[in-house]
This record gives C-alpha cells, structure tokens and sequence, in this order.
C-alpha cells in the first residue's frame, strides 16, 4: 500500500479526526495558493506533534511547493522522520512544477541512494520525467548536433537514465502514461528514433501517446510523417492536443510551402487544403471551438493566407483565447493587414471580460511596426519620421507601462523594434537603457534599428560591445550587422579592378570576417537562408559576385529572397543578361518570383535600356519589360509600390511614356514613388511642361512633407535649365522650399538652384540662394559666378572670386573660365596672363582649352593678335576650332588679314563647311582691297 507507515497504524480516533481536518486544510491552502494560511496551519501541526505524521509532512511539501516556495518545502521535507516514496514524489514535483528541473532530479537522485531506499512508482516516474522537459526547454542554447541532427545531450542522457530506472519496473510499457511521457520527452531532446522506438514498445497506446508522438515530428521538422501518423491512429478519436499537432504540423508545411498569388493574396494553396480536411473532422468531433484548437486554426489559416477563415474561426469561438488573439493579429501583421489587426486589438482592449497578457500586447507592437514600414513619413527637425505609427505605438508602450509589462523582457524587445521601425531611434535607445536585463533579441532589435537608419557605425559598435558582454549573436544578429554592412558598402568609395568593376574592399573585409565568425558559431547549420541571402546581397553591393555565388551555391536549400539578392548583384554589376538568366532559372525551378523578385527583374531592364543607343528605340528592355510587367499583373504584384513605381521607371528610361502613363492612369491610388517616377519620366525625356505639372501636383499630395527627394529636385530644376524660364524656376523653387529641401543644407539641391537662376538671368535670385545655403561649397560659389558672369556683371564677378578665395575655396576648372572672361571683358590683360600662367601650381588645374579660348579673346580684344597666334600655336594639343574661331573674330574686329589668314586656314582644315569662316575672311580681305585702292 502506498505511503503505508507506522505512524498511521497507532493513532487514536482523536489524532485521525484532527489529522484528516488538517489535511483538508493544506490542500484547500496548496489550491488557494494562501502560503500565510499554510503557515499558520504548519504552526498548529507542530504544536500538536501532528507534523511527523508522514501524510502530513507530504501535505506539508505539496502545500509549500503548490504556493512556489520550495525554500520551505524543502525544510518540511528534511523536517519529516519517516520519508514514504509520496512525500519524495511531492518534493521531486514540486520542484518540477516550479521550473527547477535540475533540482527536481538531484532530490530522485537523492531518493534512489537514501538509506532507507523507497522505490519510485508511477506518480515519481512522471514528476521526474516533468522535471526533465523542463531541463529540454531551458537547453535551448545548448544543443548539440549529432548525425545531422540538433540534440539536447544534456536532457538526453537524463531521460536515458529515468528510461532505464523505469524499464526495470516494466512502467515503460505497461504503464500508458509513463511511456506517453517518454515518447514526448525523447522528440523534445531531438531523439525521434528513440521516441519511436518507446511507443513501438508500449502494450497499448492510448491518445495521449499518439498526440506526443505526432507533436514530436512535427517539432522535429517531420510534419508529413506527422500527419500521416495522425490519419492513422489506430484507430482511436484524436482529442483537443492532438488536433492541435496536427494542425501545428499543418502550419510547418504552410511555412515550407512555396506561396501562390490568388486575387492579389499570397496563399499556400497544399497546406490550406489539408488544414480545411483537418478542420472539417474537428467540427465533426465537436472539437472545433475548442480554445486551444480555434487558436491552432486561427494560426493555420492566417500562415497559409487565409485571413477570410481565420477571422471567421476567432469570430466564432465563444470563448476565445489570447493565444487565438495573438495568432490572428500576426497573421493579419504578415499578411500586410496590421491596420485591421490593431483595431480588433483596440475592440477586445475594451472588453473586460478578456484578459490580456503580454503577448497581445507584443502582437500589437508588431503591427504598429509593419505600419511603419506601410507609412510614407513625416520630415521633422531633418529626420523621417513614422508620425502616424509611432503616435499608435507610443500609446500601446503606455498601456504596457501601466500594466507594468514594459519591463517584460520579450516585450520591452519588441519596444526597441518598434520604436527603431518608427525612426525614433533615440525611444529605442532609451527603452533599451532602461531595460533591466537585456537578451540577444533586445541587442539584435537596437542594432537592426541604428543599420537601417543610417547608422551603421553605431550598428557596428553595437555590436562589439554585445559580444564583450559576452551574449552570443544569433543568426538574426548577424543579418543585422550584415545590413549595417551593406550600407558603408554603398557609402564607400571603392576600389577599381582590372576589368574596369568597383569593389568595395573594407566592406567586403568585414563581410568575409562576418562570414567566418558565423560559421564558427554553428548560425549557417540550420540552413538559415535569410542568413545566406544577406551575405549574397552584402557581397554583391561590394561587387564580389565571386563570393556571392559561392554562398549562394553552398546553400542547401533556396529560396525566392536568395535568388533575388543573387540578381540584384547581377544587375549591381551591370550585367543584365545574367540577372534575367538568374530569373529565369529560378522559375523554372519552381520558385515563385514575388514583389522583390520582379522589382530586381525590372531593374534589370532599365541597366539594359541605358545600355542600348535608343537611336532605334530601348526595344530590347520594352520587349523584356513589358513581358514582366505582364507576368506581374497576372500574379496580382503590379499594383505593389514598389514594383509599379518599377514598371513606371521602366518604361520611362526606354522612352514609351505613354505606356508609362497608360499604367499610372491604371493605378486606384499612386503612391508617392509611382507619382514621382512618372515625374522624373517627364524630365527625363525632355517633356518639360508635363513635368512641371506633374511635381507641382506631387508636392501639393498628402505625401509632401516627406518629399525630400534630391533627385527629384535636381531632375526639376534641370528643365528650368533647359527652358530658361524664370517663372517655372520660381514655382519649382517655391515648392522644394515646401519641402524642406534647402532648409537640411542639401547642397546639391542649393548649387543647382544657383545655378539655374544664373541660367534664366535672375543673378539676384542666384545671389539670395547663395546667402541662405550657409557655407557653399566650391560648386555653389563656382554657380554663382557664373550666374553673373551671363548676365556681364564683370565687376561682381571678380570680387566674388576674391570672397571665394578669403573663404579658403579652392576654385574650380569652371569658375576660373567664368574669371578669364570676365578679365577678357574688362580688358585685364595682366591679370589674364598671370591666372592662366598660375593655375596649375596655384589652384592645382592644368590650362584645358576652354580656359585657352578665354586667354585668346582677352588677346584678342586688346588687339594683341601676335601674341595670341603665337599662344594658339604653342598650345601643348591640337588646337581646337573654337580657338581659332575666336582668334579669326578678332582678326576681323582689327581688320588683320595676316593672323586673319593663318587662323582661317587652321579652322577649314578642322571644319570645311564653317560659314562664318568664309565670311569673316572675304569681309577682310575686302577691307584689305579697299586699303590699297585708296593708298595714292
């Protein structure tokens, strides 16, 4: 009899009555969870000596560990005279149910060496077996591969040794719930066979069994053998937990299975298909609203893209869960719905009756990320800011706050992403200070966050300091720094190779470095193929295809982002060809080409457009566009922002813009990058007008405040260049100043506004841009003296060249032309002289022809003819026609047939059809005649 003793067999009728009362009070004390109650009562059961009863000092154990407090537990348990294998199992439990696995099997350690030795039975066996799923859960980080395999050694060989202690009893197979716990806690430690080999054993199996079985394959990355076995069954009615691994092994395949586009959604067509079957017999037995089953739905039908089923399911459940919460607003999240998953978060926040936990409030947070992600974005204090998603976002860190979850470390995690995501990095940074412990996700979320905003750097230093606090970085870690990577590849400047290409050593010398350092860290043995694609992409940026193809072919197992970062690197490297070579490949091996693939695809054309002559039209890339432009709408991808502002750029740099304007009128509703491609379309292909039209219709949408596109800009202020109208350049000027360009110092923007207004002869306007830009640079004072070198204001001309070179400015090939010309104009022959002859070792530019041309008609001028001959014909090249075009104009001011005559010559023998040429030197020697016949 178990827990037999002899204490139980000499108590008075008096001492069972009060013992009995006692126990009763204990439970109700361990199911209240009233540990000062507990107490008080252990107080009284001393007093009365009723503690050394043995039935007593297990209550006592079972209380103390039912209200946490094994300390105490422990003390009633060395307390006790007489130990019995309950009051052992009640402590080996209790220690288990705690979450102190190790504890638990050190004290059935102690059980099974004690001198008055009690044997385990069947309740023993399975609170040790608990204590070592605990230990399979907390060695998540310690696990080792063998044969290919990840295993948990360390609970491995401890569920061996309980394995064989409870062989010899028999429990393994005759006893239906030791083995179903055996057979669970194998496939936990990663041993399959050994979990197959327990349940082939068993005499009977009952659901349980099955159900740990086929979780166990589907955590093991086995969810068809899973469900195969789960069809099987022996015939025996799945229950609620095992429906849910079934349809967790549903959702694994979900998640391996290649998406198909249906109506403008990704669904997993396979997977779906099997979770309605899986569903239908749910229903059938009555389990479909079951809470953990409708939440394991939810989660299928929203992995497989279904989000019409599983809002249908959550809509459904009578009781729902927040585990189904969760599920269905991460579906919605990945399925780019996080608008709708926020407002059903917002509805069951004002439901009372539904309580929260910290995981909805994570699955919010999320959705405020993808908002951001979704969000165009606000300009403030020059930073882009995520106005809309940050304000929803702050409003969620304040709910958490005052719940007092912030401080959860996963949640507090998801914080730092969002707020990283939002752009309010200096929120993310202080969440993470105030972090009270920090974890390799928290770490990885602040350095994704400085990598993708700009701040490689810091991302970079993020990272050493990471690792001298000693956290170990995950795969996820390294795509992180590996983004931060691929950002200083395309800051720096880069190398030259033999064949012409740019490679971008110092990236490339961390990237390998990187590569290196995860592999030694195991981070690739999963075949982490986001992991790869990252690195193919950094590789590529840097323009070692050499590298990224050998990631890329070492890849077990590909998917559609690595091929995309393979062609992407093609198309970087400027070899179309074998970027839609790589395209073509990669659907012809069953790959269905998404959003990214087709944006890389049509890049590929727009490298090949610029890589035709166009005097026959770009029909090459408009034949290969308009092919992907159509494979894309059939999918449902063209209206993606990204891939139609693509499609638009596309036929834009093949020069059809009425394709290109065909599809914008296509479009509901034009993002703001679709709206500024057909701009910078209009621009690009001379059609100034509707260019003009257009931006001033760009910057008068929603998306205005965040327009600060330099390229935009410049593209607009080079047709009011090329038109020369000043009214054009105001409005065009008016608009960037909306913008906010000129107010974030973008020189380039300043410099090319100076510019222009020197080019439509409004020196005043030019001169206003160049009092606001702060401190120009050498472009912007180089603009500026052109400006009014046009419109022949020599003296300003001069003295902003003396400003420039007080400023410490070293003046350009361009401004010193504007400077010759403005001393040939004001006939400062000395001074002319002494530029040209000076700067080279003064201003480190060698004399080109233009500032030849400029010397020459400053000779000129001054009737200095033989000098200037004797310039032309001592220049260190070939004399170019505008020199001795020049020369021959000033030939005919003087009236020099002589000169006149060498440089007409000169100029015939470079251009024969030179008109002007003919009738400068008939006019001269005319005069010439007209001399002699009136010499007496």
């Amino acid at each position: 009899m178990r827990g037999k003793n002899a204490d139980v067999l000499v108590r008075s009728p008096q001492q069972r009555e009060r013992i009995t009362a006692l126990l009763a009070s204990l439970r109700a004390c361990a199911q209240s969870r009233d540990l000062k109650s507990g107490q008080r009562i252990h107080k009284q059961a001393v007093e009365n000596g009723d503690d050394a009863d043995a039935f007593v000092g297990s209550a006592l154990v079972g209380m103390y560990s039912k209200c946490g407090s094994m300390e105490l537990a422990r003390a009633a348990f060395d307390g006790m005279k007489h130990r019995d294998v309950v009051s052992w199992t009640s402590l080996i439990s209790g220690y288990a149910e705690n979450g102190q696995g190790e504890a638990a099997l050190h004290v059935f350690g102690e059980m099974m060496v004690a001198p008055a030795r009690c044997e385990p039975d069947r309740p023993t066996f399975l609170a040790a077996l608990k204590a070592c799923s605990n230990l399979a859960t907390k060695e998540e980080q310690g696990q080792l591969k063998v044969h290919g395999k990840f295993v948990r050694m360390k609970c491995l060989n401890e569920c061996m040794s309980l394995h064989s202690q409870a062989a010899k009893l028999g429990l393994d197979r005759s006893d239906v719930f030791v083995g179903s716990n055996l057979v669970d806690l194998y496939a936990k430690c990663g041993s399959l066979e050994d979990s197959r080999r327990v349940f082939d054993r068993m005499k009977a199996h009952s659901v349980v069994a099955w159900t740990s079985l086929v979780l166990g394959y589907c955590e093991n990355g086995r969810p068809e053998i899973a469900l195969d076995l789960f069809s099987y069954m022996g015939g025996l009615e799945p229950d609620a937990p095992t429906f849910v691994a079934a349809l967790n092994a549903c959702t694994s395949l979900a998640s391996n299975e290649q998406g198909r586009a249906v109506d403008g959604k990704v669904v997993k067509p396979k997977a779906l298909e099997t979770g309605r079957a899986l569903h239908a017999r749910a229903a059938r037995n009555g389990c479909e609203l079951h809470r953990v089953v409708a939440g394991a739905l939810v989660d299928l039908y929203a992995k497989c893209g279904s989000l019409e089923d599983a809002i249908d399911v959550f809509e459904r459940t009578p009781n729902r869960s927040v585990v189904s919460l969760t599920a269905l607003m991460l579906g919605l999240v990945e399925n780019g719905q996080p608008e709708v998953a926020l407002k059903i978060f917002s509805r069951t926040l004002s439901q009372k009756s539904f309580v929260l936990d910290t995981r909805a409030f994570v699955a919010a947070l999320k959705a405020c990320g993808s908002m951001a992600a979704k969000e165009e974005g606000r300009r403030i204090d020059g930073k882009l800011v995520k106005v809309e998603a940050l304000e929803r976002g702050s409003i969620l860190h304040s709910q958490a706050a005052n719940r007092s979850w912030d401080s959860d470390l996963f949640l507090a995690s998801t914080l730092v992403d969002m707020y990283a995501k939002c752009r309010s990095l200096t929120c993310a940074q202080r969440v993470f200070d105030g972090m009270v412990r920090h974890d390799v996700v928290s770490w990885t979320a602040l350095l994704l966050g400085y990598a993708e905003n700009g701040g490689e750097e810091l991302a970079l230093e993020l990272f050493t300091s990471m690792k001298a606090k000693r956290y170990t970085p995950d795969a996820r870690t390294f795509v992180a720094v590996l983004t931060a990577c691929s950002g200083l590849a395309e800051k720096e400047a880069g190398t030259q190779t033999q064949d012409g290409s740019i490679l971008k050593v110092e990236a490339l010398r961390k990237g390998l470095e990187l590569e290196s350092e995860a592999e030694e860290l195991g981070c690739f043995d999963g075949g982490d193929v986001f992991l790869a694609s990252t690195l193919i992409a950094l590789y590529a940026k840097c323009g070692s295809l050499e590298n990224a193809r050998r990631v890329f072919d070492k890849i077990r197992r590909h998917d559609v982002v690595s091929w995309t970062a393979l062609m992407l690197g093609y198309v970087d490297k400027d070899d179309p060809d074998s970027a839609f070579s790589i395209f073509t490949r990669m659907k012809d091996e069953g790959f269905e080409p998404d959003c990214r693939s087709y944006v890389a695809a049509l890049k590929a054309c727009i490298t090949l457009a610029a890589k035709e002559d166009g005097k026959g039209g770009k029909m090459e890339a408009l034949k290969r566009g308009n092919d992907l432009h159509s494979q894309a709408a059939q999918r449902g991808l063209d209206l993606d922002k990204f891939v139609a502002s693509k499609i638009v750029e596309m036929y834009s740099r093949c020069g059809s813009m009425g394709d290109a304007r065909k599809f914008f009128d296509a479009i509901p509703s034009p993002s703001y990058e679709v709206r500024t491609e057909l701009t910078l379309g209009y621009f690009e292909n001379n059609e100034d007008e509707l260019g003009v039209e257009m931006f001033q219709r760009l910057m008068r949408t929603q998306s205005y405040h965040c327009a600060h596109d330099s390229r935009l800009f410049l593209a607009a202020l080079k047709s009011c260049g090329r038109s020369a109208s000043l009214e054009t350049l105001r409005r065009v000027h008016s608009e960037i100043l909306r913008a906010g360009a000129t107010d974030d110092d973008d020189d380039a923007v300043s410099n090319s506004m100076i510019d222009v207004y020197g080019k439509c002869s409004s020196a005043r306007d030019a001169q206003l841009v160049f009092d606001s830009a702060g401190k120009p640079g050498s472009i912007g004072w180089t603009s500026l003296i052109s400006g009014y070198s046009r419109v022949g204001d020599i003296a300003r001309v001069l003295e902003l060249f003396r400003g420039m070179q007080d400023e410490g400015v070293r003046p350009d090939d361009v401004a010193l032309t504007c400077v010759l010309s403005a001393f040939s104009h004001a006939g400062l022959v000395g001074r002319g002289r002494k530029l040209l002859a000076e700067m080279e070792a003064r201003y480190g530019i060698k004399p080109a022809m233009e500032h030849y041309v400029c010397v020459v008609d400053l000779l000129g001028r001054a009737n200095q003819l033989e000098e200037a001959l004797a310039m032309v014909e001592g220049l260190p090249g070939e004399a170019s026609a505008l020199v001795w075009r020049t020369l021959l104009g000033a030939c005919h001011k003087w009236k020099d047939a002589r000169v006149g005559r060498v440089a007409f010559e000169a100029l015939v023998k470079i251009d024969r059809d030179d008109a002007a040429a003919y009738v400068l030197m008939t006019n001269m020697l005319r005069w010439q005649e007209e001399t002699k016949t009136r010499v007496p």
